[in-house]
């Protein structure tokens, strides 16, 4: 994960500070917006963001009590909306231990291309550093690859260990090893279960969804499957306290949804339905999950009471089998 650092001041009390931003180019692309934080003393450029970008203003403050919220406004440039009847954003956050506060720049949804972005700050009280910090969406520059397992080599419920009815990570080893790779000691949790007054529910965690995501897209252009640990009901008795399935994660693309990863099941019998061009687990970069439904036919999934689709809480990494 890339991050990119630069520090300049904010001055005094009722000062703004600009940050100029237009399109990548003339052309008519805006898939990439550039922003510019200038520093008004030495005009200095800090860096470009995406739209995909998570960017966050982290200040260092003098003389607030810990815990203290600090609001700060942010707007566009010649009265510009953000979204739709919106011209300025109002963010709020609270100062640290050690006297810093974070705070988060989202970006409107409704305007994932071409997005303005702010080139005003505006601050109601005294700072002295603020820090720029953009963190690289894993989600950018997402291919598009055809299963890296042929039809023909899946693996299905019948195949083998027909005594053991909960086989379904002894089928997905398998079917990795059918085409000479097995899954090694590590992996990526991005998922797990979390108790919040009594009642469970699922957690992601940010770190490691984006390795999960960058080992997975790595692996796809190498032409490796990943087997994945899922959840697809409450009240799992696995070693992570959340997979209950597991899965071949086998290629990529996007669609009018969004970007996704491709899988073969092996837990029925009916190759097809696991196989499907539909059993897409899409990626939702900001809320650091990947979960999808699949094939519309499988009743190994739409069955369950709980959740009726695949939550992906485990990565795990192939290694290449020896000769």
């Amino acid at each position: 994960m890339d991050k990119l650092l630069a520090t300049f001041t904010l001055h005094k009390t009722g000062q703004t500070m600009s940050a100029v931003l237009w399109d990548k180019n003339s052309s008519g692309d805006k898939s990439i917006i550039k922003i510019e934080w200038v520093d008004n003393k030495t005009g200095r450029v800090i860096k470009e963001a995406h739209y995909h970008d998570e960017v966050f203003l982290l200040a260092q403050t003098d003389g607030f009590e810990v815990g203290e919220t600090i609001v700060i406004k942010i707007k566009e440039k010649d009265n510009k909306e953000f979204e739709k009847g919106v011209y300025e954003l109002m963010l709020f956050a609270k100062v640290a231990e050690d006297s810093s506060v974070r705070f988060e720049v989202s970006i409107p949804t409704t305007m994932q291309e071409g997005t303005l972005y702010v080139d005003e700050i505006e601050c109601d009280t005294s700072f002295r550093e603020v820090t720029l910090r953009i963190e690289e969406c894993v989600c950018r520059d997402w291919g598009n690859i055809a299963p890296v397992i042929k039809v023909s080599q899946h693996v299905n419920w019948s195949t083998a260990y027909t005594d053991d009815p909960s086989r379904c990570y002894k089928l997905a080893t398998l079917q990795l090893t059918k085409v000479g790779y097995s899954p090694s000691g590590k992996s990526y949790q991005i998922a797990k279960i979390v108790k919040e007054n009594g009642v469970e529910k699922i957690s992601y965690v940010k770190d490691s969804f984006k390795q999960a995501v960058n080992y997975l897209k790595k692996a796809l252009k190498n032409n490796t499957p990943v087997m994945c640990g899922v959840e697809r009901k409450t009240g799992s008795s696995s070693n992570d306290g959340i997979s209950d399935h597991f899965i071949v994660i086998v290629g990529m693309g996007t669609d009018e949804k969004g970007n996704y990863f491709l899988f073969y099941d092996n837990a029925t019998g009916n190759t097809e339905v696991c196989t499907s061009s539909d059993n897409k687990l899409y990626c939702y970069c900001k809320e650091h999950k990947i979960e999808g439904v699949g094939d519309d036919r499988n009743t190994y999934i739409l069955s369950e009471i709980s959740y009726k689709k695949y939550i992906l809480s485990r990565v795990i990494e192939s290694i290449k089998n020896k000769k």
